[in-house]
């Protein structure tokens, strides 16, 4: 039987590869070596998508909207074809430094100089991978000789040759002239002096000013600072100790403590991170205290996800290639954290969601797993494998086990439904979300920890029987478990009318049409809590108040375009991080029609069926008529159409927008000065849809509306 790889798996092309066509076949093969591996039309697009940033879920989607072939088809064509890469040494299956493709053409040289083995090409293949074409195939780097550039569009990167008159080659230089932003090059103009003989002696021997001036320009660019860990030692961290906490100082405190007393040798490796999950309760300014009492532990506080998922932001907010997640109230047996981290050592690429043994209150009995049986309103019940007695036995698969320790490598992270809120429910759902992904779920019996589960005083929070039973059915439909299952078992602690109201309010979710969003997120600045109460009424009438994602806005105060610009990027990251294949954006004062859900549902069920990048709900269109989409009757072409109020992303533009938009200020200030703003930009790029009945507007522009609507906006 076929293995698929993990859907979460990042491959990245390994080492320094030049590629060239010849025929129907990609011919790649490293600087000076001519014989090299063939590869066919598919596993040379395979090969190129292997940057690192992709996952093969996503690499699936766009080969899927490139050939319409079968998703299940695709998956195993994907599959077979990264191993085989993989096996020839073309690709990595573990996180590595992105290295872009791009093409490099050649023109004006004489018979001498060889197009497949020289100076520019190993040069540049330091930095990024590069597939040789020809000029008139519109390369990102064109190289010309005798700086004849006459004749080049800008939309080219024009490396320009100075020879001598002999045409010899005895170059004194050339210059590097950017004259248009190609995405992963920056503006710049540079002179690098070449060795007299360049042509003839294709190895690079340039000045470390030259080649550091050189590497600038194929740099990611600057991130911002304000919010990024660094830490204070020179060792680097290895594994992140994430809990989330929900005003539980006391559980969080011990926790800590122990980790420093009982696992000193570790402390250098790790990073602590304390998540709170109401950061406006008592707990929450003790809690900054303590973090910065601590050393290599830090405070972050969460509103955006309340409940079991806030996990998936101990995930993302880890600044390690490992995290392990616990909860708030757990010791961890001494030694086991140094075994755990020299487990990862010994398998970097695993993609395997590893626990261990809950050690009982009498420190005898341990629990190596749940069963997955449903008992008293949760399911699974603690059970018992001999295997884990022994802390030095090897690890074994186990159906689930419970989540107040959980370890994986960060970018194996499968994730929870994003439409979860609130406590429980969780256990047997990631873990079959992991099988699903062709993962384990294993016991390493090394591994002992022990939860607090007594509360006297009861929980801080409301763990409502109707959020758990919401989860499990949600979850379960996610994973492919058996929904009715659910629904039996809770009969015995609610009344038929109480699952009867869930499953409407989950039916009516599904048939809303926003639930084609997989995220939404709302712009709303520090301090604006009039806007905020006025668009929650809003939201609400809609149906999709808890679906909403508060995004506190980046304020800058010199623009407000740099700080919304630097929202909107902020927000498709973290919808990229999250594997979203779309993500919709709303600003505090959008205003909808009331007919939005009727207008909305039409325009879904067309864009279901259509390529596009960016969505809009509606926006500023300057009294022009657009044009209808082929074969469509609520979709139009926008031209020109400003206003970002109301806008979907698709996965598909992510990377697009992430590599022009920068992630610093001072750079978006730069950026900004360009482009204008987010809105003005949008308008220049490819697959834009708006919908031919707008239904958000803002108050500004209202009068733009056509006449009709404008009365029953809201």
């Amino acid at each position: 039987m076929k293995i698929l790889l993990p859907s979460s798996l990042k491959p990245t092309r390994k080492g320094k590869w030049l590629m060239h066509w010849s025929d129907d076949q990609l011919i790649a093969h490293p600087p000076g070596n001519m014989s090299g591996l063939a590869l066919n039309t598919t596993a040379a697009i395979i090969y190129q998508l292997c940057d690192g940033s992709r996952s093969l879920k996503f690499m699936v989607e766009e080969l899927y909207q490139a050939s319409h072939e079968t998703a299940g088809k695709l998956d195993m064509v994907l599959s077979d074809t990264i191993k085989q890469l993989f096996h020839r040494g073309l690709v990595e299956l573990k996180p590595t430094l992105l290295r872009p493709v791009l093409g490099m053409g050649f023109t004006g040289f004489n018979d001498s100089f060889d197009i497949h083995d020289n100076f520019f090409l190993n040069l540049f293949s330091e930095w990024v991978d590069i597939l040789i074409v020809t000029p008139d195939e519109q390369p990102d780097i064109l190289v010309v000789s005798s700086c004849k550039t006459d004749g080049y569009k800008n939309s080219l990167a024009v490396l320009s040759v100075l020879l001598d008159e002999t045409g010899n080659g005895d170059a004194t230089g050339f210059d590097l002239v950017f004259t248009t932003d190609i995405g992963r090059l920056k503006h710049a103009s540079s002179a690098i002096i070449l060795p007299p003989n360049f042509q003839v002696t294709p190895r690079p021997e340039i000045g470390p000013q030259d080649r550091q001036r050189i590497g600038e320009l194929f740099s990611p660019g600057s991130h911002e600072t304000d919010k990024v860990y660094v830490p204070d030692k020179t060792v680097r961290k290895k594994l992140t100790i994430g809990m989330a906490t929900y005003d539980d100082y006391d559980g969080v405190y011990f926790t800590v403590q122990a980790l420093r007393l009982f696992h000193p040798e570790v402390t250098d490796e790790t990073e602590i991170l304390i998540v709170d999950n109401n950061p406006n309760g008592v707990c929450a300014n003790h809690l900054q205290t303590l973090a910065e009492k601590v050393e290599g532990c830090r405070y972050v506080a969460n509103n955006e996800i309340r409940g079991t998922a806030v996990r998936d932001f101990v995930f993302r907010e880890a600044c390690t290639d490992y995290v392990m997640c616990i909860d708030s109230h757990v010791f961890i047996e001494s030694g086991a954290i140094r075994k755990l981290i020299e487990y990862f050592e010994a398998n970097p690429g695993s993609p395997d969601l590893l626990q261990g043994p809950l050690l009982d209150e009498d420190m005898r009995s341990i629990s190596t797993h749940f069963n997955p049986v449903w008992k008293q309103g949760m399911f699974g019940i603690w059970g018992l494998d001999e295997r884990g007695l022994d802390p030095d036995n090897e690890p074994f698969d186990i159906p689930m086990q419970g989540m107040g320790l959980a370890a994986c490598r960060k970018t194996a992270w499968q994730g929870y439904n994003p439409r979860f809120r609130g406590f429980g429910g969780e256990e047997g759902y990631i873990h079959q979300k992991f099988r699903n992904a062709k993962s384990r779920t294993l016991c390493l019996p090394f591994l002992r920890w022990m939860h607090r589960f007594a509360r006297p005083r009861g929980a801080p929070y409301d763990n409502l029987w109707e959020d758990r039973i919401r989860i499990y059915l949600i979850g379960f439909e996610d994973v492919g478990l058996d929904t009715d299952d659910v629904c039996e078992h809770f009969r015995e602690y609610v009344s038929a009318e109480t699952i009867g109201r869930v499953l409407e309010q989950i039916s009516n979710e599904q048939n809303n049409p926003f639930d084609f969003f997989e995220a939404i997120y709302c712009i709303n600045l520090a301090g604006e809590n009039e806007r905020w109460l006025s668009l929650q009424r809003r939201l609400q009438r809609l149906g999709i108040l808890h679906r909403i994602k508060r995004f506190e806005a980046i304020e800058t105060s010199e623009s407000h375009h740099v700080g919304c610009a630097l929202s909107h990027r902020k927000i498709v990251e973290e919808a990229r991080d999250k594997g979203y294949r779309n993500v919709l954006v709303l600003e505090d004062d959008v205003m909808f029609h009331e007919k939005t859900l009727d207008y909305l549902r039409q325009s879904i069920t067309e864009l279901k069926d259509k390529k596009w990048n960016v969505f809009y709900l509606g926006g500023m269109r300057w009294g022009k008529k657009y044009s209808k989409l082929p074969q469509c009757n609520f979709l139009d072409r926008p031209q020109g159409m400003t206003c970002a109020h109301a806008l979907a992303y698709h996965f598909s533009f992510y990377e697009k927008l992430l590599n022009d938009l920068p992630a610093a200020i001072e750079d978006m200030q730069e950026w900004v000065k360009t482009h204008a703003a987010i809105d003005k930009y949008l308008p220049k790029q490819q697959g834009l849809v708006v919908m031919s009945q707008v239904v958000a507007t803002q108050a500004t522009i209202l009068k733009e509306e056509d006449e009709w609507m404008r009365d029953d906006y809201y």
